[in-house]
């Protein structure tokens, strides 16, 4: 597969249009049962990387829809990090047979 080379700010905008996009589709509910029978590794992986940015997605849109959410230390901490772990799920490329 070919690298292509997207400079920091395009790569903020895309990842931000993508939270927009993953906040509007409905989490499907997970029991603890569906966790706990995911128990291959492939099983875990798809159902993480199916799910968890949704929830992080409507997290950091939630923070960012309260008021003076940026003059609190530990909002803007939980939003760096959901942030984070949403670039960090968006951004790998899920390959079950390497698993």
């Amino acid at each position: 597969s070919a690298e292509v080379q997207v400079s920091q700010e395009r790569l903020n905008e895309f990842l931000q249009a993508e939270v927009v996009f993953f906040a509007g589709r409905e989490p499907k509910s997970i029991t603890l049962r569906q966790i706990l029978d995911a128990k291959t590794p492939e099983q875990a992986a798809t159902l993480a990387y199916r799910e968890l940015p949704i929830r992080y997605a409507q997290r950091i849109l939630q923070i960012e829809t309260l008021p003076g959410w940026q003059a609190s230390q530990e909002l803007v901490e939980v939003h760096r990090l959901y942030s984070e772990n949403f670039k960090d799920i968006r951004l790998v490329e899920l390959n079950l047979k390497e698993l």
